[in-house]
Order: structure tokens, then sequence, then C-alpha cells
């Protein structure tokens, strides 16, 4: 039923958009938006209470109601019935893409809790078959926009959004769930002048959206084809967002130094197991969101691993998930 509301809310045009963009997050995603907006602000110790016990439920619901976990933790030293304490939880296996890629999606899931089929991006031609669970959306956006808030962002705001998405013929395309324009990455800015004028001057674009080399390739573009809609578009922007890739040093110095914007980035991941911002914009460190999932940094050599668990995906769990990313922790009271 959502998915089919969000695919109807894909259509508003404009106007009407504008205006149901008014209905606060908490009526548009339900109570579980304003259960994980009020997790967020709760003390580290009360969040890390939370976690270890939502850490041991999903375990045992795993171990007995999947056939992938029952196996997976049938030879482990300790009990997965009764996990009462972190350091139970890390003698549990380790699982990686390749162990769940072996077992038919219906044998590691449990499909009453589902929302909808998902996969991993597949870039390494590789890709993973999972569920998001019913409140996917409503956790993963409380998160986001506490994110983007740190910069002065609110959910009524006017942004720009730019991916790798071809939405057809059309440059931009109206987006009413989060109240952005989606610009068509595949259609040239020189020949689309006319529509980019009209957006940038008809609407208050407030923040700019999108893989930082698509970001980075569209104002590179417009500085160049029409320096004062250029200008006059940085002159309305108040930070720009760099999701879904790493943002590479050139990309960020031309966006914040060139530019004159603010930005923020994060990690995140297809699997909703981790998601980690800047707690200090623009500095390139990232620190996991406690009340989203459970991170931890296993040793591999001299390098550590991103070992990830989400705590809510009761359709597809990822308990102790390997994400094939190697990362440079700092410890900080054992977190």
């Amino acid at each position: 039923m959502k998915e089919s509301l969000k695919k109807i809310a894909d259509k508003i045009p404009y106007p009407i958009g504008r205006l149901l963009g008014k209905t606060p997050m908490k009526i548009r995603l339900g109570g579980q938006y304003s259960l994980h907006t009020k997790q967020l602000l709760m003390p580290m110790a009360a969040i890390r209470v939370v976690q270890l016990e939502m850490i041991g439920n999903i375990v045992k619901f795993g171990g007995n109601e999947t056939s992938f976990f029952k196996e997976a933790f049938s030879n482990s030293d300790s009990g997965f019935q009764r996990i009462k304490s972190f350091a139970d939880f890390a003698k549990l296996p380790i699982i990686t893409k390749a162990h769940l890629q072996k077992w038919p999606l219906d044998q590691r899931s449990v499909r009453r809790f589902a929302l909808k089929k998902s996969n991993t991006g597949g870039t390494t031609g590789q890709p993973l078959d999972f569920y998001l669970e019913k409140t996917a959306y409503a956790r993963e956006w409380a998160h986001m926009h506490a994110i983007w808030a740190t910069l002065g962002y609110r959910y009524t705001d006017e942004k720009i959004t730019i991916r790798g998405k071809n939405i057809g013929s059309r440059f931009y395309k109206y987006n009413f769930n989060q109240n952005e324009f989606l610009i068509n990455a595949y259609a040239p800015l020189q020949e689309n002048l006319f529509a980019c004028r009209e957006l940038i001057i008809k609407r208050n674009i407030r923040w700019i959206h999108g893989y930082p080399s698509a970001i980075y390739s569209f104002l590179r573009e417009l500085e160049s084809v029409d320096a004062v809609l250029f200008e006059l578009l940085l002159s309305k922007v108040q930070g720009v967002f760099l999701g879904s890739e790493y943002p590479a040093p050139q990309y960020r110095n031309y966006i914040e130094q060139h530019c004159g914007l603010k930005s923020i980035s994060w990690y995140g991941h297809s699997e909703m197991a981790v998601l980690a911002p800047e707690l200090e914009p623009g500095s390139g460190v990232y620190y996991p969101f406690h009340s989203y999932g459970y991170a931890e940094a296993v040793p591999e050599g001299d390098s550590y691993r991103l070992v990830a668990t989400s705590i809510y995906n009761y359709a597809s769990p990822f308990i102790r998930y390997d994400t094939g990313d190697l990362i440079e922790p700092t410890f900080k009271n054992g977190l």
C-alpha cells in the first residue's frame, strides 16, 4: 500500500505538491518517523541499552525464524538465544555477501515483515536481493533529515537533486516526496538552458543534493554556459548534500572553495544497516548513528572491515554483515 502511494505521489504536479508538502512528516511517514526522531535526541548511554536489547532480539529472531541463520549460528561458541553483552554478540560469525548469495531469498527472509524487494548496487557484478522492512522509509528519512538539518535544512525547503537518473526527455521533474526537482543527468545543459533558467529564477532553491561528481559537473557546466545564472543559483543555495559516493577532493574543493557553499557528506548503503554522517561538515570523519544500526570495526591485517547489523530489518536480517568496505576507525569509550 505504501509503495503504491509513493508511486502516486511521484506524479503530483508542483502547485499541488507544494501545498501538500507542508504536511508534517509524522503524518506522511507515520509514528515510526516520530519515534526515530525522538531516539536521535536520546543520550548515548540510553541508546546503547536499547541497541543491545534490539541486537539480542533480532539475533534470536534470525536464528529461530530463518533457515540461513539457524545454520550460521549452529556452531557458535555463544548461544544466540541470549545475547547479554556486545562481547557475546562479537562471538557470532561474520556473514559475507557471498554467504547470503548461496541461499534463496525466502530461506533468509520472513516475508510478512517486508515492504518491498530491493538489492545492492551490484558494482562487483554480483548484486544481492533482500527485502526492506515496512518501516524502512520512516527510519531512513528521520535520520537523513537530521543529517541535513546540520546545515539548517527543513523538510519544507526546496532542493534540486542531481543523480545518474534518466527521467526521459524533460530537463527536470518535480518529486513531491522530497519536495525536490530532479535534474536529468542525461540532458545537455546547453540545449535546456531555458528550462534551467526558469527553474532557478522561479523556484526558491535552497539546497543541492546528489552525487558529488554529478553536482560538480552540473555547476561547472552552468558556470561555463551562463555565468550570471550560475551566480544567481549560488546566491540562493544554502548548502550541498553529498550522497551515494565518496566526495573526491577535487569535487568538494570546487563546491566549497570555488562556489563558497557549505557541504555535508555521509556513508550509507543499500542494505540500510549503517548510516554515518560527518558530525563536523567537511571533516571527512564519519560517526555511525547508533539509533539506526550497529557498526563494528573488525581488524583484518593492517586494516579494519566495516561490519554492520540492521537492528530493525526483520524482513531480511543483516546480522554481523561484512559490508565489504575498509575503514580507518577511531575508538572512543569502546565505540
